[in-house]
């Protein structure tokens, strides 16, 4: 009975030996396969590989600290100049179609003017930009990024919108009285850098004499020199002594020839009695000791 049994164990292993040896390599590289697939999986589920963000709020707050660049195109610029952007996925699958999405974005440390909000609505409505994630602005619920575009001339290179803002003359970099300007320079690195790099563009600017920082030309800052002229001494002390001199001088006139006119009219009048006084006394004098 035991020689059975042992002949039995036997046959049972052999049959697991040649089952492993026939599937084993195959079992094992599908494990192995699955155990991958898992690990990628929740890899692109971390780092949001397949997701679109339809507003600032379904971004994450570790891409923010990561300050991890994102892709999207330009649907519309408000009148602050915000930019409206539709996120385009890291990857975007064939099967998921277009979905709506409005990601609000500030241009870091840039406060734009007129013509630089025109100039952002011909250049990158409907195109293509990258935008770095810097920090997020709790007041209007934007991201403050740091954006780039492809050139037009040259597809394959980005250039810094917001430099080129600033080396235009279409903007300066936000006054250091701004409080998140203030906080974002000394916790976020990033924007400590980008801040220097809009320096260094803004005094080109102001070298070049571009946009806001256009000086009049030679003919116009010569003919605007006689009424800078006038202007500084109607504004000088000794103008404005000589002023009040003028004016005590004329109301003294005036005082003089009133009195003038009254001490005329006083001695007329006087004059006009002591003639008729002398008159009736010359007339008593004949009058009474003539005869």
């Amino acid at each position: 009975m035991s020689t059975v049994c042992d002949d039995n164990a036997l046959e049972t292993v052999k049959n697991w030996t040649f089952l492993l040896d026939k599937h084993g390599p195959a079992t094992v590289r599908i494990i192995v396969a699955s155990i991958g697939l898992s690990g990628l999986y929740f890899f692109c589920r971390s780092i949001r590989l397949f997701s679109c963000f339809k507003t600032v709020n379904d971004i994450p707050d570790e891409f923010f600290k990561k300050h991890i660049r994102l892709r999207g195109i330009v649907s519309n610029v408000d009148w602050k100049g915000r930019l409206v952007v539709s996120h385009i996925p890291i990857v975007k699958l064939p099967f998921t179609g277009n979905q709506d999405s409005e990601v609000l974005i500030h241009l870091a440390a840039v406060n734009l003017e007129e013509s630089g909000i025109n100039w952002l609505r011909h250049n990158l409505l409907n195109n293509y930009i990258k935008f770095e994630l810097l920090c997020k602005n709790e007041i209007d619920n934007s991201a403050v990024c740091d954006v780039s575009v492809k050139y037009k001339t040259l597809p394959m290179m980005m250039k810094n919108v917001n430099r080129e803002i600033v080396r235009r003359g279409l903007g300066q970099v936000i006054n250091y009285t701004d409080n998140e300007h203030i906080k974002a320079l000394h916790m976020i690195p990033h924007y400590n850098r980008l801040v220097q790099n809009l320096l260094l563009s803004e005094s080109y600017a102001d070298k070049r004499g571009v946009g806001k920082w256009k000086r009049p030309k030679l003919v116009e800052a010569v003919s605007g020199y006689p009424s800078q002229i006038v202007d500084l001494v109607k504004n000088s002390n000794i103008f404005i002594f000589l002023q009040i001199c003028y004016t005590a001088a004329k109301e003294g006139a005036i005082v003089l020839k009133n009195l003038s006119r009254h001490i005329n009219t006083l001695a007329l009048h006087i004059y006009t009695v002591i003639g008729k006084t002398l008159n009736l006394m010359s007339r008593f004098y004949r009058l009474f000791f003539k005869q």
